[in-house]
């Protein structure tokens, strides 16, 4: 996702085209999610995009995309900020989504900028 975060590159080799990665990102589907509790998400040609919510955020952004994992996995990239974010843990929790640790370490990141 920091690559991603950078315009899709790392240095001069390119992950994805600029035009691709912006097809990825642009939304396509928003709305009520019907395996999420109906809590309203926003999808698009690849990724999560930063959601109004809380749970579903990742951080002030709104350019912001990734995806959180089962359990309070969760990894993104915010080309606004040029940060590329993973973190997985060792303790598994049944949150589907952003669960407070994560939280707390995305606010301590873009504290940190």
């Amino acid at each position: 996702y920091g690559g991603l975060a950078h315009n899709g590159r790392i240095g001069d080799f390119p992950l994805l085209a600029r035009d691709i990665l912006d097809l990825a990102c642009e939304e396509r589907s928003a709305g009520p999610d019907a395996v999420l509790w109906g809590d309203p998400t926003r999808f698009g040609f690849g990724f999560m995009l930063n959601q109004e919510a809380r749970r579903f955020g990742f951080g002030p952004s709104e350019s912001a995309f990734g995806h959180p994992g089962m359990g309070g996995s969760l990894a993104f990239g915010d080309p606004e900020a040029q940060i590329g974010f993973g973190y997985v843990m060792n303790l598994l929790r049944g949150e589907l989504l952003i669960d407070e640790r994560s939280s707390r370490l995305i606010d301590a990141v873009y504290e940190s900028l």
